[in-house]
């Protein structure tokens, strides 16, 4: 078949990656800078493969293939990827949320800019996902509101958790704001 091109699909080029158990770890890698929570995303084998500085044998020696330290590196691809991944998470915030490896990414999405219009996006499919469940799917699916979908609710935990850590706490404000009433 043809292939589409990605200008005029709807869908993110990264959405694919994020929702991707295997994929989102990729961008999981760049994202999480905390040792600690490396441990908790990425299991053993992975960690191992992932993070060493890789190096090559060259004249019986082990030589870096990289001049960079690789938290420099790091630092500069997560800057170019700053603009696409607050795109990717302010646009398909639902989907995200509703997935494991997508509510990953978002959390981290979130604590590494904490930007506005994906706070302001959260809030908005929290009120939304009180509402109505997911627009796809099976009935079951239909009727199920974001905070009785087994993974939805502890993606917003877990970015409210976020926030019990930083002094500024802008997605635990604004989601008290846009909320207050409607939860029990």
């Amino acid at each position: 078949p043809p292939r589409k091109d990605p200008k005029e699909s709807k869908e993110s080029p990264l959405l694919e990656i994020a929702l991707s158990d295997t994929g989102s770890k990729l961008l999981l890698m760049l994202l999480i800078a905390d040792k600690e929570t490396r441990h908790k995303c990425f299991d053993p084998y992975e960690h191992s493969v992932l993070f060493p500085d890789p190096t090559i044998m060259e004249d019986g020696e082990e030589v870096p293939t990289s001049r960079k330290d690789a938290e420099v590196r790091r630092k500069e691809l997560i800057k170019y990827l700053r603009e696409p991944l607050i795109e990717l998470a302010t646009k398909h915030t639902n989907e995200l949320l509703r997935t494991k490896p997508g509510s990953l990414l978002l959390r981290e999405v979130y604590a590494a800019y904490h930007p506005k219009e994906l706070v302001q996006a959260l809030v908005e499919t929290c009120q939304l996902g009180l509402e109505k469940g997911v627009v796809k799917g099976d009935e079951a699916e239909k009727s199920m509101s974001l905070f009785e979908d087994p993974k939805g609710h502890l993606a917003v935990k877990n970015l409210l958790l976020v926030d019990a850590t930083s002094e500024d706490a802008p997605f635990a404000s604004e989601f008290v704001k846009g909320l207050k009433g409607r939860l029990m």
